[in-house]
């Protein structure tokens, strides 16, 4: 009977100990895959393309839409790109309703975001009579609120030469072969870039002559296809045709972008973007240039080469979310398990 009873509290004891064992290799695992992942992470940092700064001067004309933003910001913003070797000038477009700041080759025109592609069409409020046609050779659309780096600039644009038909950027949206447009998920991307269904407009560059081709087309044909505060990205992106987003500068996590170096953001607004009816007039957009035929893209199939790739990354992000939750919650009940054994008096 005692020896029944010894033999019991060995294999309990022994059973313990398997746990024990189990539940300390399991965070060793866990914490050997958490450095491997910052390693990825760092690994994956896309840096600039190394290139002299002077031989891209005075190749970029900036649009650059306001709206009651505050003055000094604004400001700020402008002194910086005017300070840069490629920018030759920054066109500030102020909607009617907001102050008026004063600077230079500043347009004023309806408060209506699908206007900010062509400021010539609307004249000066400080200037010339009328606004100067842009001469440079790339033209590019910025937001208010943050400050791109100069290297980011000429990197984009030394892209551009080589793609000049189509709208080049660092941040864009899934797009699914369906016409759903998918405002949670970047897509990943990689050296070289990746085509996307549409990229975003605080950071859009293209050749002055292809932008000019774009906006007539959307003014004369599809202006009524996006409103008048929201969606004038997607139609011209659709109207491009070909949007690629580009790699310089993002921190990425299994080709994933988790936040980019070369991008300054002054300000923290992002109210609008977050409200449930924008996203539902961004998918209505997209969905009625899907109709028109502007949509069809190609099936996630193996790309052509690197330039060519159309990456989607849509709903299995909530899985990954899932399984890394479900790892958390194993990995401290494994914790757990392995502090209740080293507490208990069998273990000393």
């Amino acid at each position: 009977m005692c020896a029944q009873k010894i033999d019991g509290v060995y294999q309990s004891s022994m059973a313990n100990v398997v746990v024990f064992i189990a539940a300390s290799v399991w965070l060793l695992a866990t914490f050997t895959v958490f450095i491997v992942s910052i390693a990825m992470m760092l690994c994956s940092y896309y840096r600039l393309t190394p290139m002299p700064v002077e031989s891209f001067r005075g190749y970029l004309t900036l649009l650059m839409p306001t709206f009651n933003r505050d003055i000094e910001v604004v400001k700020s913003i402008v002194d910086a790109y005017r300070a840069m070797s490629i920018v030759d000038e920054v066109i500030l477009i102020e909607f009617d309703g907001g102050h008026h700041l004063g600077l230079p080759n500043t347009v004023t025109m309806p408060n209506d975001l699908r206007n900010r592609f062509a400021p010539y069409r609307f004249p000066l409020i400080t200037g010339p009579e009328v606004c100067p046609n842009v001469t440079t050779e790339a033209i590019m659309t910025v937001d208010d609120d943050c400050l791109l780096s100069e290297a980011l600039l000429c990197s984009l644009y030394e892209r551009l030469v080589l793609r000049p038909n189509a709208l080049h950027g660092i941040e864009g949206r899934s797009i699914l072969p369906s016409g759903d447009y998918v405002s949670t998920h970047r897509p990943r991307i990689r050296a070289g870039g990746v085509r996307v269904g549409m990229l975003l407009t605080w950071c859009a560059m293209a050749t002055t002559k292809r932008m000019r081709q774009v906006e007539t087309t959307f003014r004369n044909r599809y202006w009524s296809f996006a409103k008048p505060l929201n969606g004038e990205d997607i139609a011209v992106s659709r109207l491009f045709g070909e949007c690629y987003m580009h790699e310089f500068g993002w921190v990425c996590w299994c080709g994933l972008p988790m936040f980019n170096t070369e991008v300054r953001f002054l300000t923290s607004d992002f109210a609008l973007s977050r409200k449930p009816y924008f996203v539902q007039e961004r998918k209505e957009i997209a969905l009625r240039f899907h109709e028109v035929n502007l949509m069809k893209v190609r099936p996630t199939t193996r790309p052509q080469n690197k330039h060519e790739a159309m990456v989607y990354f849509g709903s299995r992000r909530e899985y990954i979310v899932a399984i890394l939750f479900a790892y958390l919650l194993f990995s401290v009940a494994c914790a757990r398990i392995v502090w209740i054994y080293r507490k208990s008096p069998g273990s000393e």
